[in-house]
């Protein structure tokens, strides 16, 4: 992974792969009609399994709605894997989400990091502290509810959904969930399994993205 500078940078990268850009061009697509006429704001997004790389592709709808001229917040809410906060650099040193779960709704201006080289876009990092998982779950929620007054829609990258609680804890506070499948190589089982615990939770699952990345 390289660190991104620039919305030039990613969407060069986009262009440079017609499977991806024609990818993200037809997933923004379907988010944008499906925020309309379900009038939500916020969206989790997560693999299946570990097998699934989810990083590149949330960076590169974020951009591309972004680029559009919405206002976007990005969230990095895996705190062990903290992918989308190496893409931009973030992982080591700002602040984020680990701190906001063990504060106060009040610090969370704190922790986004404003146009991260990309106009229209804003990230809060995953933080440097060493939770487990996500805690405090109220904070979190009040902090959703907070931003989605000030961005036209939120994407949160998620864990594996399989076997990660924080997962299920996003799209409980969310509730609308993308999974990110990989081709040849997500088991059937664990697609199943996976839409099962989504089912006990209050959120719904609105599509999913088969990804030929490995």
């Amino acid at each position: 992974m390289v660190n991104i500078n620039s919305s030039d940078d990613i969407l060069m990268s986009i262009r440079n792969n017609s499977d991806l850009g024609e990818q993200v061009k037809s997933v923004c697509a379907n988010i944008n009609f499906l925020k309309e006429k379900s009038a939500f704001k916020s969206l989790v997004i997560a693999p299946v399994s570990n097998l699934e790389a989810s990083a590149n592709l949330i960076v590169s709808l974020a951009v591309s709605l972004a680029s559009s001229g919405q206002k976007v917040l990005l969230v990095d809410g895996d705190l062990h894997a903290k992918r989308v906060s190496q893409l931009f650099g973030l992982q080591s040193s700002v602040h984020g989400i680990a701190e906001l779960s063990a504060g106060t709704p009040e610090e969370a201006n704190l922790f986004i990091v404003p146009e991260s080289g990309i106009p229209n876009l804003d990230v809060v990092p995953a933080g440097t502290s060493g939770l487990d998982g996500l805690t405090n779950i109220d904070v979190l929620s009040t902090f959703i509810e907070q931003q989605e007054k000030k961005y036209d829609i939120i994407l949160i990258d998620a864990p594996a959904a399989i076997d990660n609680v924080d997962t299920m804890i996003w799209a409980n506070i969310v509730g609308q969930l993308l999974l990110i499948i990989q081709k040849k190589k997500t088991l059937k089982r664990d697609v199943k399994a996976t839409l099962h615990k989504i089912s006990l939770t209050n959120a719904k699952v609105i599509g999913a993205v088969f990804s030929n990345e490995a």
